[in-house]
């Protein structure tokens, strides 16, 4: 998990208190991360090889 904190600070700029409360939020929100992100189309902007596989993923 640290290794992911430290991902969203490093490469997204975030603050140890923000990156923080973006673990919590994917932890509570877990079971509707792949419905949100399948239906904002996020993974249809994804190159493919990432997108086939999150589709695979997202069923």
């Amino acid at each position: 998990m640290e290794e992911f904190i430290e991902g969203l600070m490093t490469k997204c700029g975030l603050s140890a208190e923000q990156a923080d409360k973006v673990v919590e939020y994917v932890k509570d929100n877990a079971d509707k991360i792949p419905e949100l992100v399948k239906s904002s189309g996020v993974a249809d902007m994804l190159p493919d090889s990432i997108g086939d596989k999150l589709g695979g993923l997202l069923g």
